[in-house]
């Protein structure tokens, strides 16, 4: 009796889509840790830069860094929004009639060039959303930054040629 009992409860855990929401937080969890420490490690960028170097050195390490930090973000962008969006919409909409009607109408090599391109479209949007924010939230900050190490440049190359 308990082991008919153990089977319908796994049966009806597994009915009611409570693996799939597991799973499915699991692989959000995993991205969201790669992010963490893949940000980490670019945030310890900053904090290998030498404060004994002349002022000019030492601004133009921070500019290197920030800029290598929003290059990685650009790629990381890339490749995270289509593998956390794609993956969501599919445990959304897989047990509807339009999911099953959609996978038994196109052929797979259509079905593919279809996720890839969905997938293409996904980063594109991500890219272009963080490039708007970092410029809005950023860009007259590392604008000044850049200004300042033009006039530090200029400075020095004067004082070199006297």
């Amino acid at each position: 009796e308990m082991l008919r009992s153990l089977v319908g409860s796994e049966m009806c855990i597994r009915d009611s889509g409570f693996l799939g929401h597991i799973l499915l937080g699991l692989y959000v969890m995993l991205l969201l840790v790669v992010l963490f420490f893949t940000n980490k490690n670019l945030l310890q960028s900053l904090e290998n830069i030498r404060i004994t170097t002349n002022s000019y050195d030492y601004l133009v390490s921070y500019r290197n860094a920030i800029k290598k930090i929003v290059r990685t973000t650009n790629k990381i962008i890339v490749l995270i929004f289509p593998l956390a969006i794609i993956p969501i919409y599919w445990f959304v909409f897989k047990n509807t009639e339009t999911y099953n009607n959609i996978i038994h109408e196109i052929e797979p090599l259509y079905l593919f060039l279809s996720v890839l391109g969905l997938a293409i479209i996904l980063s594109l949007i991500g890219v272009f959303i963080y490039k708007i924010s970092t410029k809005m939230l950023y860009g007259s900050y590392l604008h000044q930054l850049d200004a300042l190490i033009s006039d530090l440049d200029v400075l020095t190359t004067d004082i070199d040629y006297k």
